[in-house]
């Protein structure tokens, strides 16, 4: 069997981490399918006659000349074909498609998605607003009066170029901006709820393994057909929306996830897609999920993958804490595409937040001191030391020292002192005395790693049961240690 990677993760609560290992005790990472890879998801056939995994016609029938795209080319141009799909079922899900972009075309828009038919995803209302993604080139950036050092800059940031063509009377848009954030709603273009949900639905359906296939019957009709009295939570759509108009996956992918508990009452496997800042997610339920749970009526929970088992985790084991800091505080958005009639005149919305975030790169953790004491201890001591050294206006070195004394038996103790250094930009001495919960965040995942690292240097006592302490016992110290330093009146 082999064995799984594993993980560095930065917590920054008890309740997230343990909410991501209960996740992973129940479910099994399969498969990342990569927008930008020439990945090819294959079906082995009998006699070499191709059978289309979608309608079941073989190509005595239908024809199998069309390239079919497992995630749709709406989506940056994805990479990733099938060798299932005949091209009356190609055609049928690029209607699907259409109603999937229209749903998310002032996202493609803002976030310069291209074409199937080449160009960037333009958002055009009757009134004669438009809103599209303008190429970050330095033939573009001419029009914008900068200098040619900040064109370079703009060039090698993370940054985004949106043209908005608008005048203030028309009725299409709505723009305001309260200098934090800047708000841009405009009516989304007509568009079927269930088409929008099968479209992902028929990325979930490509990825299944073709020997476990024959046990999703009914999601694969409900790919195919209508149903007017579906219960809406089968079409559960969760959306995860990221605090920043920033393209953290900048390439679509597609995360499979199986459930590896028979017993446990919730669906099979949970597909999770990421573009730009969004997370989607969709449960696919088994047929035996089917008749336990809408036909025998047994309770069903929904769970969400956690945010931070995202690709970039899982790919380049990326420990960075502002990253995960962001993702830990994700709320998700239900949405209903059970809808088959056509919904007109919605409004869209979305939200641009100005970054005022502080960023932060762990540089180093390490244990500083560890050994057993023959010693009574009463109960479980913690301290800690802040060590803040401002070496630039907007640039902040910040050491913590963290002391966990843990009781083992009425004749000893485990005292342990850990070091942790972090570099923090987008950040002055102003904001770090402001900030006293950004402080106790860093803080909470000292305190953690320092648990860690007691397991790491004393597994003899796994079994010991050590007391996390919220970030609010952390405060008053904060401000004390602040008060000492001359940083906090």
């Amino acid at each position: 069997m082999k064995e799984e990677k594993q993980i560095q993760l930065a917590f920054t609560n008890k309740e997230d981490e343990e909410y991501v290992l209960k996740f992973k005790s129940i479910y099994e990472h399969k498969h990342l399918l990569i927008g930008a890879k020439k990945e090819i998801l294959k079906d082995k056939f009998k006699d070499d006659i191709k059978l289309c995994r979608f309608c079941s016609k073989s190509e005595t029938e239908v024809s199998f000349k069309q390239v079919t795209h497992v995630i749709p080319q709406l989506l940056k141009k994805a990479k990733p074909i099938s060798n299932f799909e005949c091209d009356e079922c190609n055609a049928k899900f690029s209607k699907f498609e259409t109603d999937f972009s229209n749903y998310y075309l002032l996202h493609r828009a803002m976030f310069g998605h291209t074409k199937k038919s080449g160009g960037i995803a333009k958002l055009k209302t009757k009134d004669g607003v438009e809103i599209q993604g303008v190429r970050k080139t330095k033939e573009n950036l001419k029009q914008f009066n900068l200098s040619e050092e900040e064109a370079e800059q703009f060039l090698n940031s993370n940054h985004k170029l949106v043209r908005l063509l608008a005048d203030e009377e028309d009725e299409g848009i709505n723009v305001s901006d309260n200098g934090d954030i800047i708000s841009i709603e405009v009516v989304r273009p007509t568009y079927k709820p269930l088409n929008v949900y099968r479209t992902f639905l028929k990325i979930a359906l490509s990825m299944i393994p073709q020997d476990e296939y024959q046990h999703y019957k009914s999601m694969l009709n409900i790919l195919n057909n209508d149903y007017e009295d579906m219960q809406p939570e089968l079409f559960c759509f969760l959306q995860h929306i990221l605090p920043k108009y920033n393209s953290y996956f900048s390439i679509p992918m597609v995360a499979h996830w199986n459930r590896s508990e028979d017993d446990e009452k919730q669906p099979q496997k949970v597909f999770a897609l990421y573009m730009d800042n969004k997370i989607l997610q969709i449960p696919i339920f088994s047929d035996n999920d089917f008749d336990r749970i809408f036909v025998k009526g047994e309770k069903y929970t929904i769970p969400t993958v956690p945010a931070i088992l995202n690709p970039i985790v899982l790919i380049n084991n990326d420990q960075d804490f502002e990253f995960h800091k962001e993702l830990s505080s994700l709320k998700f958005q239900h949405i209903d595409f059970s809808g088959i009639d056509k919904v007109k005149g919605e409004k869209d919305q979305i939200t641009i937040t100005k970054d005022f975030n502080i960023r932060v790169e762990t540089k180093n953790i390490s244990i500083i001191e560890s050994e057993e004491i023959e010693e009574f201890l009463e109960e479980q001591l913690w301290g800690f030391n802040l060590f803040p050294e401002f070496i630039e206006y907007n640039k902040v070195d910040l050491k913590i020292i963290f002391i966990l004394k843990i009781p083992i038996d009425n004749t000893k103790y485990v005292h342990i002192k850990s070091g942790s250094f972090y570099q923090i930009e987008n950040s002055n001495k102003k904001d770090i005395v402001k900030d006293l919960g950004f402080i106790a965040d860093l803080l909470a995942a000292s305190m953690e790693h320092t648990y860690k690292m007691f397991l790491q240097k004393f597994p003899q006592y796994d079994k010991i049961e050590v007391r996390s302490f919220s970030k609010i016992h952390f405060h008053s110290h904060i401000e004390d240690q602040l008060k000492e330093k001359g940083l906090l009146e």
